[in-house]
């Protein structure tokens, strides 16, 4: 069986087969103009970003010394932002419901914050102040704090306590407990103070009361008396 194909149905192949290829030819240019219209809006998104952080830089208040902690109360996720705007979110970083940082300043109705994770990272950016709540807790010591972290190294040294000199030691201060202030001393990693051992140890001093105490050459949980100030 032989098919015949008329003139006109030719022409009809051939005039469907143009038109395809002229709606193809349309959306390729559509793509194109599309990726050229994005590339120009992200350039200028991040413009307008970097214009937004050095207005804010320059105009923010920073807030009360005393009164930095703040908490996330919004539920779900809140995402940090480059600059204090919401349209600016950096897509890896966020906080969750009960969250806790530190607030640095603040610009309009945007706080710049601070999170510090337990592996020793930090995240930064800006947070709709809406999302917050603030904890009336201070990040800075206490003046019997402060105290007893500035006669560490004397208290160190009098006692006999490291080998190692004052500039290859340094101190981790928790005021968690209710009765103890807890001292960890490490050794300092540098140039200078790799070489030296110095096993870390423990010092903790009785809140309003000062005696002290370590567990320096003994077990983690054996402490004896040392002299104090």
């Amino acid at each position: 069986m032989i098919l015949y194909i008329t003139p006109w149905l030719w022409i009809g192949v051939m005039i469907f087969l143009f038109l395809m290829w002229q709606i193809i030819d349309r959306l390729m240019q559509l793509k194109y103009i599309f990726s050229f219209l994005f590339a120009v809006d992200t350039v200028f998104a991040s413009d307008f970003c970097e214009e937004l952080k050095l207005k804010a830089k320059t105009e923010e208040v920073h807030l009360e010394p005393n009164h930095d902690i703040l908490k996330i109360i919004s539920k779900g996720r809140v995402y940090l932002n480059n600059a204090p705007s919401n349209k600016y979110k950096i897509e890896s970083d966020f906080l969750v419901t009960g969250d806790q940082f530190i607030g640095y300043s603040e610009y309009e109705k945007f706080i710049f914050v601070a999170y510090f994770k337990s592996n020793g990272d930090s995240i930064d950016g800006w947070i709709n102040s809406s999302q917050l709540k603030n904890t009336s807790l201070t990040n800075g010591p206490s003046g019997e704090e402060q105290m007893v972290f500035n006669i560490m190294p004397d208290i160190i040294k009098e006692n006999k306590l490291s080998l190692l000199p004052s500039k290859c030691l340094k101190y981790e201060l928790d005021s968690r407990d209710k009765t103890f202030y807890s001292i960890k001393v490490m050794n300092l990693k540098n140039r200078e103070c790799d070489d030296k051992i110095n096993h870390p140890f423990d010092i903790i001093v009785r809140k309003g009361g000062g005696e002290m105490y370590t567990n320096q050459g003994a077990k983690k949980d054996e402490y004896r008396r040392i002299k104090g100030k």
